[in-house]
């Protein structure tokens, strides 16, 4: 029964896999995990990125990254030897510091050294009470005296925010390993002062939003590239974008038939991306 039931499945993968958009105008491409790990480029992705951008689909570098602004994660990008410019890049920290701006909250900051100073910029933060806190991933700050400091802020005002850049499970890293991810930090605040946290990247449906708005594009003309299947591609089908799961970074052999919706292709890694993307052009 349960082979016969994976074997469903399968087929179902499958069949998803043969719907493609009439009209493919947009990609939205995940970064970390899918173009590279750690400092390094994944292989032929240098290539295949220069293929895609030759070609006359747009594309937007959407990013979870708590540790990088636009320019910043652009830099790094460009030091691996991909062509990025900074106006076609975003990230789930620059969508936190707008969102605490709009809002005009006095935020504790749980975040990178460098990704705190990038924030704190042009804003007035010092000798007023907090009333949120940004949590982003930073191996060093989130231990327990930080997430103790969180909680009591969080606990002390009613009304206080919780503002979280992602809920990743879990990420790759350099030793081909995985690390737990902030989702793990937030799910513990959310225990403890039981707010729910306000989700400022992936898979919140306002990040793809932003995105579409950077390439101009409706959903069904887009294709959200991704090696997390729930954040990156079912968070994107959901609101009707295209799905593309790469079989790199934090992927685990199964995610497509396990996933609550199967994606609309599974590939083996970016440079296959783009070929089905490409594809019949």
């Amino acid at each position: 029964s349960t082979v016969r039931n994976q074997a469903q499945v399968a087929d179902r993968v499958a069949h998803r896999a043969q719907r493609r958009p009439k009209c493919i105008r947009g990609v939205l491409l995940d970064v970390a995990g899918t173009l590279y790990v750690g400092n390094e480029a994944l292989p032929g992705v240098s290539d295949a990125l220069r293929r895609l951008r030759a070609s006359d689909v747009g594309v937007v570098f959407a990013s979870n990254s708590s540790k990088e602004s636009s320019s910043s994660l652009a830099n790094k990008l460009r030091r691996m030897g991909l062509h990025v410019e900074s106006k076609g890049v975003y990230t789930a920290l620059e969508v936190a510091k707008r969102y605490v701006q709009e809002k005009e909250l006095h935020p504790r900051l749980f975040l990178q050294r460098q990704a705190k100073q990038w924030f704190e910029e042009g804003m007035e933060l010092q000798h007023v009470d907090a009333n949120a806190v940004v949590l982003g991933l930073d191996e060093e700050m989130l231990s327990y005296p930080s997430i103790n400091q969180a909680f009591r802020i969080l606990q002390r005002n009613p009304e206080a925010e919780l503002i979280a850049t992602s809920r990743s499970k879990y990420l790759k890293v350099e030793d081909g390993g995985l690390d737990v991810g902030l989702g793990a930090y937030v799910a513990a605040l959310e225990f403890s002062t039981g707010k729910t946290a306000h989700v400022v990247g992936k898979p919140e449906a306002s990040f793809f939003e932003q995105g579409m708005k950077m390439l101009g594009t409706l959903a069904e003309e887009t294709v959200v590239v991704g090696d997390d299947v729930h954040d990156d591609v079912n968070a994107g089908q959901h609101l009707g974008l295209c799905g593309l799961l790469v079989k790199t970074g934090k992927y685990r052999p199964g995610d497509e038939i396990n996933a609550a919706t199967p994606p609309d292709a599974t590939v083996q890694d970016f440079a296959a991306a783009v070929d089905w993307i490409l594809e019949d052009r």
